[in-house]
């Protein structure tokens, strides 16, 4: 599935937790989303992080 460049480096806040090696959830264009950490980081409830990929429908995010 291909992804809209638009989308890479949009900023998020994250909805809930997102542990290393677990999945969480973005609030991105509207909606919400499931979500993981790009290289096992924590990113906590309201944390801004950026999407840097997309797996399927699992959006990869890091910590801004």
């Amino acid at each position: 599935m291909k992804m809209p460049r638009k989308n890479i480096a949009s900023k998020i806040k994250t909805n809930i937790d997102i542990n290393s090696n677990e999945f969480g959830r973005i609030e991105h264009g509207g909606s919400s989303w499931k979500a993981r950490s790009d290289g096992g980081q924590t990113i906590l409830k309201g944390e801004q992080a950026k999407i840097v990929g997309r797996e399927n429908i699992t959006w990869i995010v890091k910590k801004v």
